[in-house]
C-alpha cells in the first residue's frame, strides 16, 4: 500500500518521455504542476520576454546605434566644410597714415580704417583627393558598426543561455519538490505501519522512533526543496523583470534529438558564432584606421573658396572673394604617423590571432557539448532502469516487512534508494536539455 501511494505520487510528478521496451515508462508531471496548463510559458516565450527586458541587450543596441551615427559622421568628410566668422570691432582710435614728416606738413594724416565696424568671413573647403583617408575612415566606422551588430547577437546568446538555465532550474526544483512530497507521504505511511506493528508487539519501540525520525528528515528535505524552488523562481523572475514572487507555470521543453552531426554543427559554429565575426570586424576596423593614418601623411588636396567683408568706408570694395586649389602636406611629424600606423596594424594582428585561437576553442566546445548531450541521454535510460529496480526492491522489502521478514531499517534503505533514483532521473533529464541548449549555443544556433 505504501509503495503504491509513493509510485502514484511520483508518476504524477515527472514528465512523459518515450519509453524503451525494457525500461520503466517515464512518469508524468502531476496535476498540481499542470493545473494551469492553459497559462504555461514555453522556453521560447521566456526567451522572448528576457530579450525584451534585458538591460545589457538594450545597452548593446544603443552602442550599435552610436556606431551607425559614427558612420554618418565619417561620411560627412566628403562634403564641403562651410564656416562663417563674424565680428564687430571697436578701436580706441581710428587708424591713419601720418605723412607729416614726409610732406613737411605737421598734423597731416590720412585715415585708412573706421574706428568701429562690422566684418565677416565665409569659407568653403571641399576635399578633392585625400589618398583614401576619408574612404578608409568610413570603412573603419562601418567595420566598427558591424562589430557592434555581432556584439548584440553575442549578448542575445548570453541572455538566452542565462534564461534557459533559470528556466530548467525552476523545472528541476519543481520536480524535486514533488519527489520530496512523495517521500514524506511514503515515510509517514510507513510510520503508521510501524506504529501498528508496535501496538501488536511485532516491532520494538526504537523502530517507531526511527520511522518518526526518518519522517521528520523527509519534511526537512521538503522544506529545503521548496526553498530551492522559491530561489530558482526568483532568479527567473528577475531575468524577466517581474516581481520576484510572481507565480510561474512552465511547460516542459521538447526532448532533444538523438542524432547529432558534430561536423555539421562545427561548420555552423565557425560560420555563425558572433564572437568570431566581431573579432574579424574589429580587426578590419583597425586596418582601415591604419590606412587612414598612413594616407593622412600624404598631400591632402582640396578646393578653398572664401568671401571676406570688412565695413570700411575708406576701402573699395569692402567685400573680396577668392578661390584656390591647394595641397596640405605634413612632411615631418617625428615619426608619429608611422608609429601610429604600426601600432594599429599590430593591434589588428593581435585580434586575428585571438580569432584563430577562438576558432580552436569553439571546435572543442562543440565536441564537449555533443559528448555531454549524448552522455546525458544515455544516463536518462540508465536512471529509468534504476527507477524500475528501486520500485521492485521497495515493493519486495515492504512485503517482507509486513510479513515480519525484513527490518524497519531495510524499508528505510529501500525508500532512500527509490527517492534517489527519481532524483537522479530528474537531474539527468534536465541535464540533457541543458547540454543540448549548450550545444546549440556553441553552434551559434540558439
Amino acid at each position: 500500500m505504501v509503495g503504491g501511494c509513493y509510485a502514484m505520487l511520483l508518476a504524477a510528478a515527472l514528465a512523459a518521455e518515450p519509453a524503451a521496451a525494457d525500461t520503466l515508462p517515464a512518469p508524468q508531471r502531476g496535476p498540481d504542476l499542470a493545473a494551469q496548463a492553459g497559462a504555461t510559458e514555453t522556453l521560447q516565450e521566456v526567451w522572448a520576454a528576457a530579450l525584451a527586458c534585458d538591460e545589457r541587450l538594450a545597452a548593446m543596441h544603443a552602442a550599435a546605434r552610436a556606431a551607425g551615427q559614427r558612420i554618418r559622421a565619417s561620411e560627412g568628410h566628403y562634403w564641403p566644410d562651410v564656416r562663417l566668422e563674424s565680428r564687430y570691432a571697436v578701436l580706441s582710435d581710428a587708424p591713419a597714415y601720418d605723412f607729416g614728416t614726409v610732406l613737411g606738413l605737421p598734423g597731416v594724416a590720412f585715415p585708412f580704417a573706421q574706428r568701429e565696424g562690422l566684418g565677416f568671413s565665409l569659407r568653403v573647403a571641399q576635399p578633392l583627393y585625400t589618398f583614401g583617408r576619408i574612404r578608409h575612415g568610413v570603412e573603419a566606422a562601418e567595420a566598427v558598426w558591424g562589430a557592434a551588430q555581432h556584439a548584440v547577437r553575442r549578448t542575445e546568446l548570453e541572455v538566452k543561455l542565462q534564461a534557459a538555465a533559470a528556466f530548467l532550474g525552476v523545472l528541476q526544483a519543481e520536480a524535486d519538490v514533488v519527489v520530496a512530497r512523495a517521500n514524506v507521504a511514503a515515510l509517514c505511511a510507513h510510520e503508521v505501519e510501524v506504529s501498528y506493528h508496535a501496538e501488536l508487539g511485532a516491532s520494538h519501540r526504537t523502530a517507531l522512533l526511527g520511522a518518526q525520525l526518518a519522517c521528520n528528515e523527509a519534511r526537512q528535505r521538503l522544506l529545503a526543496a521548496e526553498q530551492a524552488l522559491a530561489a530558482a523562481s526568483a532568479q527567473l523572475n528577475r531575468l524577466l523583470a517581474r516581481p520576484l514572487d510572481a507565480p510561474l507555470t512552465l511547460a516542459e521543453p521538447p526532448p532533444p534529438p538523438t542524432e547529432l552531426n558534430e561536423s555539421g554543427l562545427t561548420a555552423l559554429a565557425l560560420q555563425c558564432r558572433p564572437e568570431l565575426a566581431e573579432l574579424a570586424c574589429r580587426a578590419a576596423a583597425l586596418r582601415h584606421q591604419a590606412a587612414a593614418v598612413k594616407a593622412h601623411a600624404l598631400p591632402q588636396i582640396g578646393l578653398v573658396a572664401r568671401h571676406d567683408y570688412l565695413e570700411n568706408r575708406f576701402v573699395d570694395p569692402q567685400g573680396i572673394s577668392s578661390a584656390a586649389v591647394g595641397a596640405d602636406w605634413s612632411l615631418f611629424q617625428g615619426g608619429q604617423r608611422y608609429h601610429q600606423t604600426a601600432a594599429l596594424q599590430a593591434d589588428a594582428e593581435s585580434l586575428c590571432r585571438l580569432r584563430r585561437d577562438l576558432e580552436r576553442q569553439i571546435v572543442l566546445e562543440v565536441r564537449l557539448a555533443r559528448l555531454q548531450c549524448e552522455t546525458s541521454q544515455r544516463y536518462v535510460a540508465v536512471c529509468q532502469q534504476a527507477i524500475a529496480q528501486a520500485e521492485e526492491h521497495y515493493r519486495v522489502t515492504a512485503e517482507r516487512f509486513r510479513d515480519l521478514l525484513a527490518t524497519h531499517a531495510d524499508v528505510l534503505d529501500a525508500e532512500a534508494a527509490r527517492r534517489q533514483a527519481y532524483v537522479d532521473y530528474h537531474h539527468a533529464r534536465y541535464d540533457t536539455h541543458w547540454a543540448y541548449i549548450r550545444l546549440l549555443a556553441a553552434a551559434g544556433q540558439l
